[in-house]
C-alpha cells in the first residue's frame, strides 16, 4: 500500500489502524472472516503488518487447520467487514425536558436519572456502499458505555420506523418497532457494547426496511440506573457499525468470471443469454435480450422462471437508505448513501445514480448515456449523449405495452396464450416468444 500522511499500527484486536498526525483514526482494516462452497464459516483470520523496503504491506493469514480440514470444500472465500463511523446524526431525548434538544452533546443518555428524567438514544448511519451481489451474513451496532456504579443494567434496541431530524425532542420522538432487535445486559464500563442488528441491516439493504437509524432504550426506564455513551461529537471511542458480508458473484460482470459456456467456475452458476430482437435507429436500439440465470431460479420474470430482460431492469429504493439496481442479468448493484448525500456504487461499477426532488432517478454511464427511472423504480427512457431518446410507455396496472424510439417508431408489447408478443409499426414485422 500507498499510504502518504498517516502512520499504520496493529490494535491488539488484529485490526489496523491508519492515524493521522494528531492519532485521529482516519481508515482501519479489520480481520477479515473465509467461507467455504459448502457456507462452512471461520473468523480465524488475521492481519499482518509489515514494512519492507519502504513499503507498507497488509498480509491476510487464513487458519491451516480450517483450509486443511478435510470437510472443507474449495473455494474458499476470504471476504471482509464494512466499519462504519459515519454517523449521519445522533441525540437523546429527555422527559424532563420534553421539548428541549440535545444533539451537540458528546454522550448519549439510556435509562432514568433525577435530572433528565427518562432518556433514550437515537442514532444513525450513513450506510456504505456493498459489492454487488452482496450478501450480509451478520452485521452489529457497538456504542462505547462509560458510566461506571457497578449494577448490571438490560439495553434494547430497537428499528426506528420514522423520520427524525437532529433536533428531534421527547415530545417529537420517532416512532420505534414494538418488538427488540437485540439486548445487552452488562454491567461493564469504558467498553463497547455490541448489539446484533443482522436481521436490520438486511432489510435495510435489500430495501425492506427504510433507515431511519435505530433507538436504545432500557427496559427499566422508572428506576433501573441510567447508561452513558459516547456520540459521534466526542470523538473518540464514537458508535460504529459493523457489516459482514459476502459475494455469491451471481451475474455476467467484467469483474468476475464465467467460461465461454456462461459458468462462473467458483460456484457453478449458469447464465445463458440470447438476443432476440434488435431495431437499430436514430440513437439508443430497441433490443430485448433475455438472460437465463441458475442461482435465481425462484425470480419469475416476464419470460418465466429465471429469466430476465433488458425490460425489466429495476431500482428498489426503501426511501432511505441504498438503492439497488437489478440489472438485464439480475445481477444487484448496491448504491450506498455518500456521507453528505447523494449515492455511490462500490470498485469497479461504473455508474452514477442521482434521486431527481420529482422521485425519479437517473443512471448515467461512463459514456454518457442516462437511464432514467420512474418512481416506481422502472425504466422510462435511455436518452444518448446526442439527446436521442427511446421511451417506455407502462399501463395503469405498471405493465410494460410500448417501446418509442427516437424516430418516433412504436414497439408495442402484449401478452397472448402465454406468449410475449413483440410488434413493430414497420410493416410485416412482428415476432411472439413463448412465455416459460
Amino acid at each position: 500500500m500507498k499510504v502518504k500522511g498517516v502512520s499504520p499500527q496493529k490494535e491488539k484486536n488484529g485490526t489496523i489502524v491508519f492515524k493521522d498526525s494528531k492519532g485521529k483514526t482516519v481508515w482501519f482494516f479489520e480481520n477479515p472472516y473465509m467461507t467455504d462452497a459448502k457456507g462452512n464459516y471461520s473468523e480465524k483470520v488475521s492481519l499482518n503488518l509489515r514494512e519492507e523496503n519502504g513499503k507498507t504491506f497488509v498480509d491476510v493469514v487464513a487458519d491451516q487447520v480450517f483450509l486443511k480440514n478435510p470437510e472443507t470444500q474449495y473455494p474458499v472465500t476470504i471476504d471482509p467487514t464494512i466499519d462504519s463511523w459515519n454517523v449521519l446524526r445522533d441525540n437523546f431525548v429527555a422527559s424532563s425536558f420534553p421539548d428541549s434538544v440535545f444533539p451537540s452533546n458528546t454522550y448519549m443518555h439510556t435509562g432514568y436519572n433525577s435530572y433528565f428524567g427518562t432518556t433514550r438514544a437515537l442514532l444513525r448511519f450513513y450506510l456504505p456502499a456493498l459489492p454487488s451481489d452482496s450478501v450480509i451474513d451478520s452485521a452489529t451496532f457497538n456504542a462505547y458505555q462509560t458510566r461506571n456504579d457497578g449494577q448490571q443494567v438490560s439495553v434494547d434496541l430497537h428499528r426506528v420506523s420514522s423520520d427524525w431530524p437532529s433536533s428531534a425532542t421527547w415530545n417529537s420522538q420517532p416512532s420505534t418497532a414494538t418488538t427488540k432487535e437485540s439486548t445487552v445486559t452488562s454491567n461493564t464500563y469504558n467498553a463497547y457494547w455490541s448489539w446484533d442488528i443482522t436481521s436490520l441491516a438486511k432489510d435495510w439493504y435489500n430495501g425492506v426496511q427504510a433507515n431511519y437509524g435505530m433507538m436504545l432504550k432500557q427496559q427499566n426506564e422508572t428506576t433501573s440506573p441510567y447508561r452513558t455513551f459516547t456520540s459521534v461529537n466526542n470523538g473518540i471511542n464514537t458508535p460504529r457499525l459493523t457489516v459482514n458480508y459476502r459475494v455469491e458473484a451471481i451475474g455476467l460482470e467484467s469483474f468476475w468470471t464465467n467460461t465461454e459456456e456462461g459458468v462462473n467456475p467458483a460456484n457453478g452458476n449458469l447464465v445463458y443469454r440470447e438476443t432476440d430482437v434488435q431495431i437499430p435507429g436514430r440513437g439508443p436500439e430497441v433490443s430485448l435480450t433475455r438472460t437465463f440465470n441458475s442461482r435465481k431460479s425462484s425470480f419469475k420474470g416476464l419470460f418465466g422462471y429465471g429469466w430476465i430482460s433488458n425490460l425489466e431492469q429495476t431500482l428498489v429504493d426503501s426511501g432511505s437508505g441504498p438503492i439497488t439496481l437489478i440489472d438485464e442479468d439480475n445481477t444487484r448493484h448496491i448504491f450506498g448513501e455518500k456521507v453528505g448525500g447523494g449515492y455511490e456504487a462500490a470498485g469497479g461499477v461504473y455508474l452514477d445514480l442521482v434521486k431527481n426532488t420529482d422521485g425519479t432517478y437517473t443512471i448515467t454511464a461512463t459514456d454518457g448515456t442516462k437511464t432514467n427511472f420512474n418512481t416506481s423504480g422502472k425504466i422510462s427512457s435511455i436518452t444518448d449523449t446526442n439527446g436521442n431518446t427511446i421511451t417506455f410507455v407502462y399501463d395503469a396496472s405498471g405493465k410494460l405495452t410500448k417501446i418509442q424510439d427516437a424516430s418516433g417508431r412504436a414497439t408495442s408489447i402484449s401478452s397472448l396464450d402465454k406468449r410475449v408478443c413483440i410488434q413493430c409499426d414497420r410493416p410485416g414485422w412482428q415476432d411472439n416468444f413463448l412465455q416459460l
